[in-house]
């Protein structure tokens, strides 16, 4: 595992946080937690995923993806024509086409059954109303904002997240002396 690797993989858990990220602490799950959702609740959490335009958000991620990934790829010493950039950017989506409807049809029943039906009610009623879907639109504007300061922000990130990671793990021999901060 390289730094590379750990730069790589610390924004894309940034950016796919973005788009349904939550502010403050998660709380944790119910203990109770239905084990098989309601129709209803099954439903409505579809209700939900196609109100929040949820394949949308996912499938945005690609140009941010597709650029870090070409960067890597450059800086791996790969040509980087123009054809090879179109390859790419038309491989990604239609990958990623179906990877997120994957990811929707795994994720929905989940989404049934961590929230109960009022809750999903008022979630659909809210992302289906003309407000819930003037939100949703400027959401994309925050997430574009919030990728101006990406850049300025993921080395601290990259030092934070190998200090905490070393704390946890031996960098100090082995195979992970590569993940030491190099600065303390």
């Amino acid at each position: 595992m390289s730094r590379k690797f750990i730069s790589a993989l610390s924004a894309a858990a940034l950016l796919f946080a973005t788009p349904m990220a939550s502010f403050g602490e998660t709380p944790a799950l119910p203990a109770a937690a239905p084990a098989q959702p309601s129709a209803r609740a099954l439903q409505l959490a579809k209700r939900y995923v196609a109100a929040i335009h949820m394949d949308r958000s996912y499938v945005a991620l690609m140009g941010p993806m597709s650029k870090m990934m070409m960067d890597q790829f450059q800086a791996d010493g790969l040509p980087i024509t123009p054809e090879f950039s179109k390859a790419m950017q038309e491989s990604m989506v239609e990958s990623g086409d179906i990877i997120v409807q994957q990811m929707i049809e795994r994720l929905t029943p989940e989404i049934a059954r961590i929230y109960t039906e009022d809750e999903l009610q008022a979630m659909v009623d809210f992302f289906e109303s003309p407000v819930g879907q003037a939100i949703l639109a400027k959401t994309g504007q925050v997430t574009q904002a919030s990728a101006k300061f990406m850049p300025e922000l993921m080395p601290a990130y990259k030092a934070e997240l190998q200090k905490r990671l070393c704390a946890k793990i031996n960098c100090d021999t082995g195979p992970y002396m590569q993940l030491k901060p190099t600065s303390t």
